[in-house]
């Protein structure tokens, strides 16, 4: 056998073991490219959904004060009742400005005792059965002679 038809023969040998190596190598490229798509999409799909929510909420938001006795304070939800006996669970941000300190949430609690005031951020919806949901989101909290005022990436007027 020649020389060249044993080198054909050898390069055929490999390209058949390379071959379903390589095919299976860009199989899995392009499904794991598949998948990252997939996520980027599904992730800009959330995105949106947050936007919209946050658009219809502050479309339609209105200043409230709720003034009251602390019930409860539950990870970012103070829980107040006010002299009437209503219950409002409201939405705390994370970060407070105190004193010209930045506070964390988990820090607040030793300011809210007695009667407080909150400022906050309502919206109401109704659905076709007649059900009534209010969010509360708060912004400002005076308590005890201090005045606590939340840090957010916007400022509130009105």
């Amino acid at each position: 056998m020649r020389t060249d038809s044993k080198m054909l023969i050898g390069a055929l040998a490999v390209l058949l073991v390379t071959m379903p190596l390589i095919v299976g190598v860009m199989a899995t490229e392009d499904q794991s490219n598949t998948s990252g798509n997939q996520i980027r999409q599904w992730i800009a799909l959330r995105l949106q959904q947050i936007r919209l929510r946050f658009a219809w909420f502050f479309k339609g938001a209105e200043n409230t004060v709720i003034t009251g006795t602390v019930t409860a304070l539950s990870n970012n939800i103070l829980i107040v009742t006010d002299s009437s006996g209503n219950r409002f669970n409201i939405v705390l941000p994370g970060r407070w400005n105190i004193d010209q300190q930045i506070v964390p949430l988990s820090d607040i609690d030793q300011y809210l005792s007695g009667e407080i005031s909150v400022k906050t951020l309502s919206r109401t919806a109704t659905n076709e059965k007649g059900v009534t949901v209010t969010m509360l989101i708060a912004n400002e909290i005076t308590a005890n002679g201090k005045t606590l005022y939340a840090v957010l990436p916007y400022n509130i007027k009105g």
